[in-house]
């Protein structure tokens, strides 16, 4: 058993200790949505505007799910900066 001061600089340095990783998880999250809707809308842009069309409609549904994916993880970052979710090491490598 530590002392009371003891306790309390421990119970600090654990709070800052999870309140850096929310914040590390949540930039890493956020970053990897913002590139993956920045990617897509620059697909958009480019690529499949002079597809043939069913060229296109491919190009479409992948758009949409790395959107659906972009999203998600904009969703989870959401959740870990709200101190809803933990930030696990394996969200690192969702996108």
């Amino acid at each position: 058993m530590l002392p009371p001061a003891m306790q309390e600089v421990e119970k600090r340095i654990s709070e800052e200790n999870e309140h850096g990783n929310r914040m590390r998880a949540g930039i890493h999250m956020c970053l990897s949505a913002a590139t993956v809707a920045l990617e897509v809308s620059h697909r958009l842009m480019g690529e499949c505007a002079d597809m043939p069309t069913p060229d296109r409609v491919k190009a479409l549904l992948k758009c949409a799910e790395d959107a659906m994916a972009a999203s998600d993880a904009a969703r989870h970052a959401a959740g870990i900066l709200a101190g809803e979710e933990l930030p696990e090491t394996e969200s690192f490598f969702e996108l």
